[in-house]
């Protein structure tokens, strides 16, 4: 027998009022205003083109969490702390454009030190963040509390709406949960979507790596499986650091970034007068140049070779900014990273499905980037001047 409209309407309404009566909600209390707005979508409206609104373009998206672990003192929150610079003042970060707004820090510990780290950037980077709208807690947060959760949109509520919300470190934001437990990191979860969903604002958990597993989060897998984006850090030889892409849900992986870790005089001494630094990362190209011949994997060769086919049909005249950070001239050409990807993609980089293409093409790169064979910056690539292929 099937059931008309209005059938269905009296099942939904005794759905409704047995939920209520379970919950303890008596009949007199059952109103519309007291639900979600948890609703159905129709696949017309699901197929719409829908523009990807970017926080730090081709990194962070707008409404998403984004996940970046690695050891301890490696340079994570380091890199949450520059992106929240430049997102506050509205100035590029590596290149990559930004839309401006507040950034509110969580900050699980360590309060002293995130100024001067700050100071830092300010001093390095000639950067005014004096009174810029980056706001940082009073106190760790209980993640796993929703009361506490809406204490935080409440003390959101009374500064600028945040475009970046940052929870450093998860470990120190989880209040009595175990990150070993799918259980509070789901609750976790949730807390973060909350403040997203309720403000718009992309979440940043800095979070440690494993103990033994260094390629992966530390705890319960369940934070992997939720998380939109995923960014390891790693230090590399000497002060090089690596910041490497391991999960992009809808868009395109980004090729690993690198950087310096740079001393910073902060212009003050201490009570011994001893000079007060600190440091910051500063990007680089790429990482130092072996002076050992480089054999290339097949498909790294593949890779090379297809760069330059695209350099050759697609290739670009460098813009200034890019001149102004390479030893490129306008008679140069230089390759985006979705064409080329194409390119290796079409020649055969991997002989199997989507995935292994794509991590076959990103490992490539990494590897033609570390050996400097190649140079990039930002979405941007190009062949070193000094590599004779």
């Amino acid at each position: 027998m099937t059931n008309t409209a209005e059938d269905l309407s009296e099942k939904i309404d005794d759905a409704l009022l047995y939920a209520d009566q379970q919950a303890g909600i008596g009949e007199d209390t059952h109103t519309t205003g007291s639900r979600t707005d948890f609703d159905f979508v129709s696949v017309n409206e699901l197929m719409r083109p829908k523009q990807i609104h970017w926080v730090v373009k081709g990194l962070i998206e707008a409404d998403t969490t984004t996940l970046i672990f690695g050891d301890p003192a490696v340079g994570k929150s380091l890199l949450a702390l520059d992106i929240a610079a430049h997102v506050a003042l509205g100035q590029s970060w590596c290149d990559r454009k930004v839309t401006q707004g507040s950034v509110a820090l969580i900050a699980g510990e360590g309060h002293r030190g995130i100024g001067d780290r700050l100071a830092a950037i300010a001093n390095a980077k000639t950067m005014d963040l004096e009174h810029a709208p980056i706001f940082v807690s009073n106190m760790p947060a209980r993640m796993t509390e929703l009361n506490f959760v809406d204490e935080i949109l409440v003390a959101l509520d009374s500064e600028e709406p945040p475009n970046v919300i940052i929870i450093d470190t998860l470990h120190r934001n989880l209040g009595g949960g175990d990150e070993n437990s799918a259980d509070d990191i789901g609750q976790f979860i949730f807390a973060c979507d909350m403040l997203r969903t309720t403000t718009g604002a992309a979440i940043i958990v800095v979070h440690h790596s494993g103990h033994q597993e260094k390629n992966r989060a530390r705890g319960s897998s369940a934070l992997r499986a939720a998380v939109d984006a995923e960014y390891r850090v790693s230090r590399e030889s000497g002060n090089v650091v690596k910041v490497a892409c391991t999960k992009a849900k809808d868009f395109a992986e980004p090729v690993p970034l690198f950087f310096n870790l740079e001393p910073v005089d902060l212009n003050r001494l201490d009570e011994d007068g001893d000079a007060v630094t600190s440091v910051i990362l500063r990007q680089k190209d790429a990482v130092a140049e072996s002076s050992r011949p480089r054999r290339l994997s097949k498909s790294q060769r593949i890779a090379i070779d297809a760069l330059k086919e695209t350099l050759g049909k697609k290739g670009q005249q460098p813009p200034e900014q890019i001149i102004k950070g390479s030893d490129l001239t306008l008679q140069d050409r230089i390759a985006h990273l979705d064409d080329w990807r194409e390119v290796a993609y079409r020649n055969g980089i991997s002989s199997g499905g989507s995935d292994a293409q794509r991590m076959a093409f990103n490992r490539a790169v990494e590897a033609l980037i570390e050996n400097r064979t190649i140079e990039t910056i930002s979405d941007y690539f190009w062949i070193n001047h000094g590599e004779n292929q």
